[in-house]
């Protein structure tokens, strides 16, 4: 006798794809049309209840539980073939016309099969908490996203979600970004190219939710003021960054991502922690890692 497996498949149906939102918090339902996240490696859902425990003097069990205010968090990590889905955590909150920044809210939708049924599952009204991205030799490039939402709902059987219409995106194809995609010497300091190994950057926007009397979920989330700091690791060949922190110089920073396509450029850069170390046992050539903070950041 078959007995129906329970269990689900790592696999999706509808990869992780987005649409920008007009309303934050809800997903355009006439004839949306969906850009793919990237080629996702990972994606994890957390959904906090926030439940508060009530005691009482003279008891040693709790009297209550209430119930308090539910959090929606996600984290994407994909291998970038492009640097549409990472402008999202990059580009700097415009209000006005939030387009293509942070301010843009999205809806992310995937599927897959549970118990040989597809579902859908769609995170509503998501804002990017922080992104970081890694650039290393012998590697792919890699970008890991922390969103914040005001939904996440619990996976349906509807047939598209219940979306008028929409037009998915396909799996991620084509070429992903690497060591060799932006060419020799893709990271400059001072628009002088340096002998760099290794990079990786983060920005923080401290998107936090708010919450209004008589409901658990968010009412928003907005940023609040974005830290940008990042290390990177390069072939000890010259003074010039031994100089510019010991002088508290700032400077341009640039990583080019895809050699034409995509730059990553960080504005009044400042080198905080320097490092340089010496081992007589080992082989490797002598490096120099510097700690950077930045007060702009954008990518292209």
């Amino acid at each position: 006798m078959t007995t129906n497996k329970t269990t689900t498949a790592q696999l999706f149906v509808k990869v992780p794809q987005y649409v920008e939102e007009t309303t934050e918090g809800t997903t355009p339902t006439a004839s949306p049309t969906f850009t793919a996240c990237g080629p996702t490696s990972t994606l994890s859902l957390k959904i906090d209840g926030g439940f508060v425990e009530v005691g009482q003097l003279g008891a040693e069990d709790l009297i209550a539980l209430v119930r308090g205010l539910q959090k929606f968090e996600v984290q994407i990590k994909t291998t970038l073939t492009n640097s549409t889905f990472l402008k999202y955590g990059f580009n700097a909150a415009n209000y006005a016309t939030p387009t293509g920044t942070v301010s843009a809210t999205l809806s992310i939708l995937f599927s897959f099969y549970l118990n040989g049924v597809e579902n859908f599952c769609i995170i509503k009204g998501a804002r990017c908490k922080q992104v970081q991205v890694d650039v290393e030799i012998g590697k792919p490039h890699e970008a890991t996203f922390d969103f914040e939402a005001v939904n996440i709902i619990t996976p349906i059987t509807t047939a598209n979600a219940g979306l008028t219409t929409p037009t998915f995106a396909s799996t991620p194809s084509g070429t992903v970004w690497d060591h060799l995609s932006g060419g020799t010497g893709p990271v400059s300091w001072n628009s002088t190219a340096i002998d760099c190994k290794k990079f990786s950057i983060t920005i923080n926007r401290n998107t936090t939710p708010d919450y209004t009397l008589g409901t658990a979920t968010p009412f928003s989330t907005q940023p609040h003021g974005r830290k940008i700091a990042g290390d990177f690791t390069n072939l000890y060949t010259l003074t010039t960054l031994d100089a510019d922190f010991q002088a508290g110089t700032s400077r341009t920073l640039a990583v080019v991502l895809k050699t034409a396509t995509s730059t990553i450029t960080c504005t009044s850069a400042y080198i905080v922690n320097y490092t340089r170390d010496s081992d007589e046992s080992s082989t490797d050539a002598r490096i120099e890692q510097c700690n950077f903070k930045c007060l702009s950041a954008t990518v292209t």
